[in-house]
């Protein structure tokens, strides 16, 4: 068997890996002779196999105990087979932690999102105070936006812009109608039905505010007109719990009521209107037909009701904004005069005070004297 240099394999890696092959292959021989079958007598064979093992020790000693065998050519330690071994199983080992653990976060954030869902659903239709107030808005605009549309006539081809056509002819202004204002403990509403031959006619009679209708004037005076209303309202109840609400007011295509116009006490009557047709517009669209400045104010106060409290100013800036960015739409009634009924002239002018044109024009802001408006 070859001696070992051990000075010169330390410095020679080449040489250290010839004697590595060369002992174990001295290690082989070794091992394979204690296996064969002799036939020289039972004590000598088991002297013999004495030998052998004492022999096959000391090479594992001098393979895995001695300095230059277990030193790579840069100077660090050589890790042994068992070393090796352990750091592979701990490796494992993490490997199927992480598995384990990653397995149960999955499974939680799927029931959260569960838990989630149930408390969105369960806040849009309930409600759930303030926190959180701008997601519920978007989220209940965007799920009771389908549910507005449906209870409305189908949006066919009508064109608000086209219906109006106000090309060529003055800006806006309201008709030219008598104001009345009721006597003093007086329920004017109650009084005026007892007057007509036909008290049903009010029935689904439109309140309007001036602030909320665009007029549109030819030679016949004004004959039609966009009614505008939210697509959506949202109430604060009295616990501060938010409840979405559809649109304010559902007029279907065809529908014919009579329109009036009121300012504060002051009561108009415009005369018999007929849809034309329904339309879903944008605060941006709602400007190619030059309203007043005072139209989005009316039609804000409308998305919003209160109940005893009043309204968050945070809450209205962000109502407001969502109108800028689309978020929330008009709902616009194309409305057209048919005919006006003079039994209900004939029942204001009885049951109320007819304000002076003086009056009349101080409260509108225009000069001149207005004529009230009959049908051709």
């Amino acid at each position: 068997m070859a001696t070992m240099a051990p000075q010169n394999m330390q410095q020679d890696s080449a040489l250290t890996n010839e004697i590595v092959l060369a002992m174990a292959s001295e290690l082989q021989r070794l091992r394979e002779q204690l296996n064969e079958p002799t036939d020289v007598s039972k004590g000598s064979n088991a002297s013999e196999i004495q030998g052998l093992r004492n022999e096959n020790a000391r090479l594992q000693k001098e393979l895995n105990g001695g300095l230059p065998l277990t030193m790579s050519e840069h100077g660090k330690q050589v890790p042994t087979y068992d070393s090796l071994q352990c750091q592979l199983n701990l490796v494992l080992r993490t490997q199927d932690e992480e598995r384990v653990l990653h397995a149960k976060l999955v499974e939680g954030l799927k029931a959260e999102l569960v838990t989630v869902k149930k408390q969105t659903r369960a806040a849009l239709e309930t409600g759930q105070g303030l926190t959180g107030v701008q997601q519920r808005l978007f989220s209940a605009s965007a799920e009771s936006s389908a549910d507005t549309d449906s209870e409305t006539i189908t949006e066919d081809d009508f064109s608000p812009g086209n219906f109006l056509d106000t090309r060529g002819e003055q800006e806006d202004e309201g008709p030219a109608l008598d104001l009345y204002e009721s006597h003093a403990g007086l329920n004017l509403w109650a009084a005026v039905r007892k007057e007509l031959p036909d008290a049903s006619i009010l029935d689904g009679a439109l309140h309007i505010s001036p602030d909320s209708v665009i007029w549109h004037h030819d030679h016949r005076g004004a004959r039609r007109c966009l009614l505008f209303y939210p697509s959506q309202r949202f109430n604060l109840c009295d616990k501060g719990n938010w409840k979405s609400e559809g649109c304010v007011q559902i007029i279907e295509k065809g529908d014919i009521r009579e329109l009036f116009c009121k300012a504060g006490k002051a009561l108009s009557y415009c005369g018999t209107y007929k849809c034309a047709g329904i339309a879903s517009l944008s605060e941006e669209e709602v400007k190619q037909f030059s309203p007043r400045h005072t139209l989005m104010n009316a039609v804000m106060q409308r998305t919003t009701s209160y109940a005893k409290v009043e309204i968050p100013t945070h809450v209205g800036k962000l109502i407001r904004e969502m109108y800028r960015s689309g978020a929330l739409s008009l709902r616009c009634y194309g409305m057209e005069l048919v005919e006006r009924v003079e039994a209900l002239d004939a029942a204001l002018e009885k049951c109320a005070i007819r304000q002076s044109d003086s009056k009349r024009n101080s409260d509108d802001g225009e000069g001149g004297p207005r004529k009230k408006q009959k049908s051709s």
